[in-house]
Formats: C-alpha cells, structure tokens, sequence
C-alpha cells in the first residue's frame, strides 16, 4: 500500500491494526489526530478548529456501525447535496432496516446536535455553552432542516467539503468505513445480541431525547418505555462498597440483579420499574449488558438481550452502608430476570470464571 491507507483500508485489507485503531478513535478523536501521533507528514492541516470537531463528531457518534441509519442520510447528502425525510425513510426501509417515526426523530436530534443540549441549555449563556458537549461537537448543527423537512449539510460543511480536498477525504473514509463496520450488526434490530455497547451508545440508539451522562445512567436506567440493565460482574476494589451491588447468574438464562440503594417495593422508583411484572404484563422492555470487569471491559458491556422479571422473585433487602463512619440499614429491592434467550455457555463461562473469549 503506497498511500497512507485511511479507516475504510484497514477495514477492507482486514490489517491486523485496524481494531486497535478503531477502539482508540471509537473513544476519543478523529483520524487526522491519530495521523498527527503517528505519521506528522500524512497529516492534514486547516486552521478551522470547527472541522477538526465535526471529524470527531461523526467519528466517535457513527464510524462503529452501530446505526446504520445516520450514515445513509450523510452518504446520500455526500452523494446529492440534499435529501428529505421520506427519502430516509426509504433508504432506511430499502437497506432492510428497522424503521419508525422515533428513529427519524433520534437522527435528526442527532445530526442537529439538539440530542446533546443539556436540559438547563441556554443559548446565551456563553460560559455554559462552552462547556457542553454540543460545543464540543461543534457547536452547531451539522445538519439544517427546512420547514418541508429537506435535509442540507450547514453551509460551513458543504463549502468544506467542496473545497478543502483532506476534510473531504477524511470526512467521506468515516462514513465509508461506519457502512462496512454496519455490516457486523443485525440491521433489523436495534442491539444485536452479543456486540459491544457502551452506556451512551445505548441511549442514542433507543432514541432518548437527550444525551445522559453515564453516571446518572449507573447500573440502570428507565426512559421511553425501555429498562437497559448494565451489570459489571467483577466490582473494581476501587469503587465505593455501596455500589457493589452482588449481581450473579443464576444459570446460562437468569442472572439476580438489584435496584439502587434506597429503594422499597411498591414505592418510588420501584412502582415504575416493576409496573405490570405482577400481573404478567410488564410494561417495560428490560435489555441486559454485562461485562466482566472495568479492568477487562473498560466502558463496553456486551449485549445479551431482552428479559422478563420473575415476579415471584422481587426481594425487599437492606444492607449496611457506611455513611459518616456509621452503618445504616438501607433498602434495595433484589429481583430475577429471566433471559429470553440463554447466552451461549461460552460467553456463560467467560463472564462468570474469567476464561477468555
């Protein structure tokens, strides 16, 4: 390979590098950064730090595959200079994906940049906005929508990408390389049994209406009618005891989990998490991610799939926690789920006794 080979080489040539390199970009930065540590001289310069941060954006947001959705819209912006909602639809619907008016919405939130506001937001406040990952990101939106919900790259982009020959270049590679990266997922679904996900990949892909940090996600999270359970198998010594929840497999089909500390049945929280699973008719979809350890795994579970809480299994327990120096009875509610589908007995053994994948 004589030219310095971008993402969408590695991926193809299968280049024993290429999984490193995408963990590394998966988690912070864009192409051009890692070219800049590497290889100085194969690196592209611009003075517009705006392009620099829409290079991370698509990077850290779309170059895993993940959703293919977001990346058909900017390969067909890339392609025609403008698209519309239906047309999205039917490029979504005619690549055999999963569709519905809430994925629409989640991507336009997204590529608007609207998904990562926080809630206080404001647009005048200077000193807040900079601080935001909205800022962060660009701070403006990558795409503009009209009234008829037509679909433009902003201005600043589409001279960019008309102009600027390396911006181009690596801007096209990322989408090229998330649309061979997406091949890996079950398009039809929106987790795919057995990947890799993190807390924030999980809220955007189960089209929550803004980005949520992952401490305020914890160990689970409720919203749109969806209970994401993230459950880290070997607590960190590290960690503070009141949050070494004791979540363990039962068997290859049932791990026992636990709420939040401070949680009574039949109050708070709890009324929400458990609505229906009494009666048979639960009124959340539960999907579970485990991961094996902090120190293996870093922010990544594995997806294992949907579940259905065992009624008869919901346990109002206490523990003691060291608060102030003092050993309070506190409540926590423990409870079953039962997978829909078992994880295979490899994946059982690994998350269990640590053998490798």
């Amino acid at each position: 390979m004589n030219k310095t080979p971008l993402i969408t080489d590695f991926i193809k040539n299968n280049m024993v590098a290429s999984q490193a390199i995408l963990s590394i970009l998966n988690k912070k930065g864009n192409y051009n950064d890692f070219l800049l540590k590497v290889d100085k001289d194969t690196a592209y310069s611009w003075e517009n730090d705006y392009l620099d941060k829409t290079l991370t954006f698509i990077t850290s947001e779309f170059l895993s595959g993940k959703r293919i959705h977001e990346l058909l819209l900017l390969q067909k912006l890339l392609d025609n200079g403008v698209s519309s909602r239906p047309e999205l639809e039917k490029l979504v619907v005619d690549n055999g994906s999963y569709c519905n008016d809430d994925v629409l919405d989640s991507v336009e939130r997204i590529l608007t940049l609207e998904y990562y506001k926080p809630k206080s937001y404001d647009e005048k406040n200077d000193k807040e906005k900079n601080k935001t990952e909205f800022a962060k990101l660009g701070g403006q939106a990558l795409i503009e929508i009209s009234n008829n919900k037509e679909y433009r790259f902003n201005k600043e982009i589409s001279k960019s990408l008309e102009n600027n020959h390396g911006f181009k270049n690596l801007f096209v590679d990322v989408i090229k390389a998330g649309l061979l990266n997406a091949r890996k997922y079950d398009k039809e679904n929106i987790f795919t049994i057995e990947k890799r996900y993190t807390r924030s990949d999980v809220n955007r892909l189960l089209n929550w209406q803004r980005k949520i940090p992952a401490q305020s996600i914890g160990g689970y999270f409720i919203e749109n009618g969806y209970c994401p359970i993230f459950v880290t198998y070997v607590k960190s010594n590290d960690i503070d005891d009141s949050i070494k929840y004791e979540d363990r497999f039962i068997s290859n089909s049932k791990i026992h989990c636990y709420t939040k500390n401070g949680r009574k049945l039949g109050q708070g929280e709890t009324l929400k998490m458990f609505a229906g699973v009494s009666e048979g008719d639960p009124e959340l979809t539960y999907l579970l991610f485990v991961k094996r350890s902090d120190a293996e795994d870093d922010d990544e579970f594995v997806y294992l799939g949907t579940g259905k809480v065992i009624s008869n299994s919901l346990r109002q327990e206490y523990r003691k926690i060291d608060k102030k120096g003092k050993l309070v009875n506190t409540p926590i509610v423990s409870y079953d789920l039962k997978l829909d589908t078992p994880i295979s007995l490899t994946r059982y053994r690994m998350l269990t006794e640590g053998s490798n994948e």
